[in-house]
């Protein structure tokens, strides 16, 4: 049989020491030299007792949990940590003291001393003033006599205001070097009102007022009216432990431009104020490389298909007249003629469209006007029996067209879809104007309008009455890569509203 050694360790509930074989041999020689067991085993029960005391009465934390997360002992130094007495910590439950969101992390330790595995993680804990206190714990498998898990021993240290000094030095060496770097920036000071006290004069360019102007402002009134609502940034309430940030946000300067920034904010610790200073760049030449890069990579990936459809459309009709005609030209045959020359457009406009897949290394933008006006002028000539009536308002005027080579195509489709469904002569409006930074255009026809059975998926792939039906799902495709929108607003009249921004 086993031999074992109990022993009350400092109030601890009783606790068995197993005997190993080494032991018990130099226990039965001991015997056998007059000194009894008993002896012996009390002896160790001193011992033990000793290093037991020893070890929690060190000024670190101590406790031992069962494996319901219950504490079954702690040393004096663990429950100061958290501001309880002993008496009131033991037979409580660890997940008492941590906010929820932390207690599938305590439970995943449990399944670890389980698997027999120690570990060292950090825990906030509920200070019993309501103070949060975090701290580092190192735990291993606490095991009775027999060998088996019954709990987990750990060793606290409370780590708070250690981590806090770290977050405190990261962040001074952040604002510095933001400093540093952002000298040539726009820069504002600002209160915690976030109410502007300095602006240099890079930040008056940037936003167009006067460092007059600008001093006393509230800077939200400098951001873009669409995001002004975005609740105030973590850095400004300084209670989530945020020093400083760099993000991205949309300006609004006097001149009611819109221009894309990276701010680099920090918190300035002044003796008098709280303060916070940004560094504001204007990023929109990278925004605008990178929308183009991204612009040029959704082209490609259009470019089979558009090949394909719009190649195959015209280069049929072109074909289809041209044969029609040598089969039949006579001299005076001026019908014919016409046909002809209905063909020799058509082919022009194909080479207009095999030009925009041309590559450039410089885009060649037109203004909205003149690039509408050019592709209806087109249209007519490639499609004899349409007429296309354009609109423009004076909120467009000077507004250049977003830079696509594949815009005009969009619109190249929406005409032809007019002249192939809506009649024999048919007549397009097209009305264009501005509201902000946004272009809509609205372009009708006067044909009978579109069929019930596909208003619903007009814009998807191979939907048509009469078969193919690519166009429209391309134009969607081709509108919505500038991040603009289409959308079929009156089916009867066969009205279409897209939006552009510019």
């Amino acid at each position: 049989m086993e031999d074992t050694l109990q022993s009350d360790l400092g109030g601890f509930s009783t606790a068995s020491m197993t005997i190993s074989p080494l032991i018990r041999n130099r226990i039965i020689m001991k015997e056998e030299s007059g000194v009894s067991v008993d002896k012996i085993a009390a002896i160790l029960q001193a011992d033990l007792k000793s290093v037991w005391d020893a070890v929690t009465s060190l000024p670190r934390g101590i406790a031992i949990v069962d494996l319901s997360e219950d504490f079954i002992f702690v040393n004096d130094y663990m429950a100061e940590i958290i501001g309880y007495s002993k008496q009131e910590l033991i037979g409580r439950s660890v997940l008492d003291f941590i906010d929820s969101s932390e207690i599938e992390e305590i439970q995943d330790q449990t399944s670890q001393r389980l698997e027999g595995h120690p570990s060292i993680y950090n825990v906030t804990m509920t200070h019993k003033t309501g103070e949060c206190r975090i701290l580092r714990v190192s735990a291993a498998p606490w095991r009775n006599a027999d060998g088996k898990i019954t709990g987990t021993v750990g060793i606290i240290d409370d780590v708070t205001e250690e981590l806090a000094a770290q977050r405190a030095l990261q962040a001074s060496q952040e604002r510095y070097k933001l400093l540093f770097e952002g000298a040539q920036e726009a820069i504002t000071i600002e209160t915690a009102e976030e109410l502007i006290t300095h602006a240099n004069q890079a930040a008056c360019e940037l936003f167009g007022y006067s460092r007059e102007e600008l001093v006393g402002m509230n800077s939200r009134m400098l951001v873009a009216p669409e995001e002004r609502s975005r609740p105030k940034h973590p850095v400004y309430k300084q209670d989530e432990g945020i020093e400083s940030d760099v993000f991205e946000l949309t300006v609004f300067t006097k001149a009611e431009k819109r221009i894309p920034v990276e701010i680099s904010l920090g918190h300035l610790h002044s003796a008098n104020q709280e303060l916070f200073i940004s560094f504001i760049r204007d990023i929109s030449e990278r925004k605008y490389h990178e929308e183009m890069q991204k612009q040029y990579e959704r082209e490609l990936e259009l470019y089979t298909s558009i090949m394909r459809h719009d190649l195959s459309s015209d280069l049929q009709i072109a074909l289809g007249y041209v044969e029609l005609t040598l089969a039949t030209l006579p001299e005076d045959d001026v019908k014919s003629r016409n046909r002809l020359q209905q063909s020799l457009d058509v082919g022009k406009q194909m080479a207009n469209l095999l030009q925009t897949f041309t590559p450039t290394k410089k885009s060649n933008r037109l203004e909205i006007r003149q690039l509408l006006r050019e592709i209806a002028e087109q249209s007519e000539k490639a499609n004899a029996n349409l007429t296309i009536e354009i609109e423009i308002d004076k909120s467009v005027k000077d507004t250049m067209a977003p830079s696509s080579r594949l815009l005009p195509i969009a619109f190249v489709n929406l005409f032809r879809n007019s002249a192939i469904h809506a009649g024999d002569s048919p007549t397009v409006r097209l009305t264009c104007k501005k509201k902000s930074d946004i272009l809509e255009i609205f372009v009708s026809d006067d044909g009978p309008g579109i069929d019930p059975s596909i208003q619903e998926r007009i814009f998807q792939k191979g939907i048509s009455t009469r078969g193919g039906g690519l166009g429209l799902y391309l134009t969607r495709q081709i509108i919505q890569s500038l991040s603009g929108t289409i959308e079929l607003i009156d089916p009867e009249s066969a009205t279409f509203k897209i939006t552009l921004p510019v």
